[in-house]
């Protein structure tokens, strides 16, 4: 009697070896996406670090006040108009005659390089990333506060919240 060589896959071990793949795949896909989202925000608190120096500069320049608008600092301290986009939002910066408008980051205008290192100068607009903001201070230091650390009062965040985390 002759045996009869086997040739590839049953159908069954076609199905085991692809269940297989699919739950690994399912295990990586989450991690993937939380690596994009921390990614984005680097590049957002490097985008508000970029803003502080500028900002340090116009005040060199300026006896000291910071400028009026962030808009300000394009073209002369700024020179890409993409450091006011945050990479979390779709919305591009615009610019226009000469100056940069954007939507991503908020300003706290009238403070001068020597106002509290505390005081927020910059921060990400509400809603830019869900776990938190990244937060420019008077002395050009950037960090990321998470959402649960800043509040004030009635569930909003704003930059003077951001300035008085909750319990501290």
């Amino acid at each position: 009697m002759k045996i009869r060589k086997r040739k590839g896959f049953t159908l069954i071990e076609l199905l085991v070896v692809i269940s297989i793949i699919l739950i690994l795949v399912s295990f990586v896909v989450p991690q993937i996406g939380g690596a994009r989202a921390k990614a984005r925000q680097v590049k957002c608190l490097n985008n508000l670090r970029v803003m502080g120096s500028a900002l340090l500069m116009y005040a060199d320049d300026n006896g000291g006040q910071f400028p009026a608008d962030l808009a300000d600092l394009y073209p002369d301290q700024i020179g890409d108009h993409q450091v006011f986009d945050c990479p979390s939002t779709q919305a591009e910066p615009a610019v226009a005659s000469g100056a940069v408008t954007s939507a991503d980051y908020v300003y706290q205008a009238g403070l001068t390089d020597e106002d509290s290192s505390g005081i927020a100068v910059v921060a990400d607009a509400d809603g830019n990333h869900s776990d938190g903001r990244g937060v420019c201070f008077v002395t050009g230091s950037v960090r990321f506060v998470k959402t649960a650390d800043i509040g004030d009062g009635d569930g909003q965040v704003s930059l003077t919240a951001v300035v008085t985390p909750v319990g501290g």
